[in-house]
Protein backbone atom coordinates (compact mmCIF):
# COMPACT_ATOMS: atom_id res chain seq x y z
CA UNK A 1 0.00 0.00 0.00
CA UNK A 2 2.79 2.41 0.96
CA UNK A 3 4.61 1.56 -2.27
CA UNK A 4 1.49 2.39 -4.31
CA UNK A 5 1.16 5.77 -2.54
CA UNK A 6 4.74 6.64 -3.36
CA UNK A 7 4.19 5.65 -6.99
CA UNK A 8 1.11 7.92 -7.15
CA UNK A 9 3.21 10.85 -5.91
CA UNK A 10 5.82 10.20 -8.59
CA UNK A 11 3.13 9.94 -11.25
CA UNK A 12 1.98 13.44 -10.35
CA UNK A 13 5.44 14.98 -10.73
CA UNK A 14 5.06 17.59 -13.43
CA UNK A 15 7.69 19.31 -15.49
CA UNK A 16 8.06 22.81 -14.06
CA UNK A 17 11.40 23.97 -15.45
CA UNK A 18 12.80 22.91 -18.78
CA UNK A 19 16.33 24.11 -18.08
CA UNK A 20 17.35 21.75 -15.28
CA UNK A 21 21.07 21.73 -16.08
CA UNK A 22 21.43 24.74 -18.41
CA UNK A 23 25.07 24.30 -19.43
CA UNK A 24 24.65 20.73 -20.67
CA UNK A 25 21.21 21.37 -22.13
CA UNK A 26 22.37 24.46 -24.05
CA UNK A 27 25.34 22.49 -25.43
CA UNK A 28 22.96 19.71 -26.49
CA UNK A 29 20.58 22.17 -28.15
CA UNK A 30 23.46 23.95 -29.90
CA UNK A 31 24.83 20.66 -31.18
CA UNK A 32 21.36 19.81 -32.49
CA UNK A 33 20.79 23.17 -34.16
CA UNK A 34 24.29 23.65 -35.58
CA UNK A 35 24.17 20.79 -38.13
CA UNK A 36 20.62 21.76 -39.09
CA UNK A 37 21.69 25.39 -39.48
CA UNK A 38 24.73 24.53 -41.60
CA UNK A 39 22.69 22.21 -43.81
CA UNK A 40 19.92 24.79 -44.13
CA UNK A 41 22.37 27.51 -45.15
CA UNK A 42 23.98 25.19 -47.70
CA UNK A 43 20.62 24.11 -49.16
CA UNK A 44 19.28 27.66 -49.21
CA UNK A 45 22.41 28.90 -50.96
CA UNK A 46 22.18 26.07 -53.49
CA UNK A 47 18.48 26.68 -54.18
CA UNK A 48 18.94 30.44 -54.55
CA UNK A 49 21.98 30.11 -56.82
CA UNK A 50 20.22 27.48 -58.94
CA UNK A 51 17.17 29.70 -59.25
CA UNK A 52 19.25 32.73 -60.18
CA UNK A 53 21.15 30.69 -62.77
CA UNK A 54 17.87 29.48 -64.30
CA UNK A 55 16.50 33.02 -64.33
CA UNK A 56 19.66 34.30 -66.02
CA UNK A 57 19.30 31.64 -68.73
CA UNK A 58 15.65 32.66 -69.24
CA UNK A 59 16.67 36.32 -69.44
CA UNK A 60 19.25 35.52 -72.12
CA UNK A 61 16.67 33.51 -74.06
CA UNK A 62 14.20 36.36 -73.78
CA UNK A 63 16.79 38.85 -74.99
CA UNK A 64 17.59 36.66 -78.03
CA UNK A 65 13.90 36.23 -78.87
CA UNK A 66 13.20 39.95 -78.49
CA UNK A 67 16.24 40.78 -80.63
CA UNK A 68 15.00 38.42 -83.33
CA UNK A 69 11.55 40.03 -83.23
CA UNK A 70 13.07 43.51 -83.43
CA UNK A 71 15.23 42.53 -86.42
CA UNK A 72 12.17 41.06 -88.14
CA UNK A 73 10.22 44.27 -87.55
CA UNK A 74 13.11 46.38 -88.88
CA UNK A 75 13.36 44.20 -91.99
CA UNK A 76 9.63 44.51 -92.57
CA UNK A 77 9.83 48.30 -92.33
CA UNK A 78 12.77 48.64 -94.81
CA UNK A 79 11.17 47.11 -97.85
CA UNK A 80 8.58 48.90 -99.99
CA UNK A 81 5.33 47.01 -100.23
CA UNK A 82 2.05 47.55 -102.02
CA UNK A 83 -0.98 48.73 -100.02
CA UNK A 84 -2.37 45.21 -99.43
CA UNK A 85 0.98 43.89 -98.20
CA UNK A 86 1.49 46.93 -95.95
CA UNK A 87 -1.77 46.09 -94.16
CA UNK A 88 -0.50 42.53 -93.62
CA UNK A 89 2.88 43.85 -92.39
CA UNK A 90 1.13 46.18 -89.91
CA UNK A 91 -0.99 43.27 -88.66
CA UNK A 92 2.14 41.09 -88.35
CA UNK A 93 3.99 43.84 -86.43
CA UNK A 94 1.07 44.10 -83.98
CA UNK A 95 1.17 40.34 -83.42
CA UNK A 96 4.94 40.47 -82.90
CA UNK A 97 4.57 43.32 -80.38
CA UNK A 98 1.84 41.33 -78.59
CA UNK A 99 4.15 38.28 -78.40
CA UNK A 100 6.95 40.51 -77.07
CA UNK A 101 4.64 41.87 -74.38
CA UNK A 102 3.56 38.35 -73.40
CA UNK A 103 7.20 37.22 -73.16
CA UNK A 104 8.15 40.24 -71.03
CA UNK A 105 5.11 39.83 -68.77
CA UNK A 106 5.81 36.12 -68.30
CA UNK A 107 9.45 36.83 -67.46
CA UNK A 108 8.56 39.54 -64.91
CA UNK A 109 5.86 37.31 -63.37
CA UNK A 110 8.51 34.62 -62.99
CA UNK A 111 10.84 37.15 -61.33
CA UNK A 112 8.11 38.16 -58.85
CA UNK A 113 7.37 34.49 -58.08
CA UNK A 114 11.09 33.86 -57.53
CA UNK A 115 11.27 36.76 -55.06
CA UNK A 116 8.28 35.31 -53.20
CA UNK A 117 9.91 31.86 -53.07
CA UNK A 118 13.15 33.32 -51.68
CA UNK A 119 11.17 35.17 -49.01
CA UNK A 120 9.34 31.99 -48.01
CA UNK A 121 12.64 30.09 -47.78
CA UNK A 122 14.14 32.83 -45.60
CA UNK A 123 11.10 32.70 -43.30
CA UNK A 124 10.89 28.90 -43.12
CA UNK A 125 14.60 28.55 -42.25
CA UNK A 126 14.48 30.28 -38.83
CA UNK A 127 11.10 28.71 -38.03
CA UNK A 128 12.52 25.26 -38.77
CA UNK A 129 15.60 25.92 -36.67
CA UNK A 130 13.36 27.15 -33.83
CA UNK A 131 11.39 23.91 -33.99
CA UNK A 132 14.63 21.89 -33.90
CA UNK A 133 15.72 23.94 -30.87
CA UNK A 134 12.45 23.33 -29.02
CA UNK A 135 12.50 19.61 -29.76
CA UNK A 136 16.10 19.50 -28.53
CA UNK A 137 15.10 21.30 -25.35
CA UNK A 138 12.25 18.87 -24.67
CA UNK A 139 14.47 15.88 -25.34
CA UNK A 140 17.36 17.27 -23.27
CA UNK A 141 14.91 17.60 -20.38
CA UNK A 142 14.32 13.85 -20.59
CA UNK A 143 17.99 13.46 -19.77
CA UNK A 144 18.77 16.44 -17.52
CA UNK A 145 15.61 16.08 -15.41
CA UNK A 146 16.32 12.49 -14.33
CA UNK A 147 20.00 13.27 -13.73
CA UNK A 148 19.04 16.25 -11.56
CA UNK A 149 16.58 14.13 -9.58
CA UNK A 150 19.10 11.31 -9.19
CA UNK A 151 21.77 13.77 -8.02
CA UNK A 152 19.46 15.26 -5.36
CA UNK A 153 18.45 11.79 -4.15
CA UNK A 154 22.10 10.66 -3.96
CA UNK A 155 22.91 13.77 -1.89
CA UNK A 156 20.11 12.85 0.53
CA UNK A 157 21.39 9.25 0.78
CA UNK A 158 24.91 10.53 1.41
CA UNK A 159 23.52 12.50 4.37
CA UNK A 160 21.90 9.30 5.68
CA UNK A 161 18.35 10.41 4.84
CA UNK A 162 15.85 8.16 3.14
CA UNK A 163 14.16 9.20 -0.08
CA UNK A 164 10.76 8.09 -1.26
CA UNK A 165 10.31 5.32 -3.79
CA UNK A 166 12.51 6.30 -6.70
CA UNK A 167 11.63 6.01 -10.36
CA UNK A 168 11.69 8.18 -13.46
CA UNK A 169 8.73 9.32 -15.50
CA UNK A 170 7.63 7.04 -18.34
CA UNK A 171 9.19 9.18 -21.07
CA UNK A 172 12.48 9.87 -19.24
CA UNK A 173 15.75 8.35 -20.35
CA UNK A 174 18.04 6.16 -18.18
CA UNK A 175 15.24 4.23 -16.47
CA UNK A 176 17.75 1.49 -15.64
CA UNK A 177 19.61 4.00 -13.41
CA UNK A 178 16.40 4.63 -11.48
CA UNK A 179 15.92 0.89 -11.02
CA UNK A 180 19.53 0.48 -9.83
CA UNK A 181 19.18 3.44 -7.46
CA UNK A 182 15.95 2.02 -6.04
CA UNK A 183 17.65 -1.36 -5.40
CA UNK A 184 20.53 0.47 -3.67
CA UNK A 185 18.10 2.54 -1.58
CA UNK A 186 16.20 -0.58 -0.44
CA UNK A 187 19.42 -2.44 0.46
CA UNK A 188 20.71 0.53 2.46
CA UNK A 189 17.37 0.80 4.23
CA UNK A 190 17.27 -2.96 4.96
CA UNK A 191 20.79 -2.73 6.45
CA UNK A 192 19.75 0.24 8.57
CA UNK A 193 22.22 2.67 6.98
CA UNK A 194 19.44 5.14 6.20
CA UNK A 195 16.38 5.97 8.24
Amino acid sequence: MELEKKEDVNDRIKRRHYFIHPSSQIKYIAMSILPAFIMSIFCTFFVIKSGEFALQKEKEKLFIELSTFNMTIQNLEKTGYDHNTIDKVIKLKKEIFAIQDILKTTYFDTLREWQRIKLVVLIVLPVGLGIVGLLSLFYSHRIAGPMYRLNKSLDMLAEGKDVSYFRFRGYDEFKELAESFERLRRKLKDKGVIQ
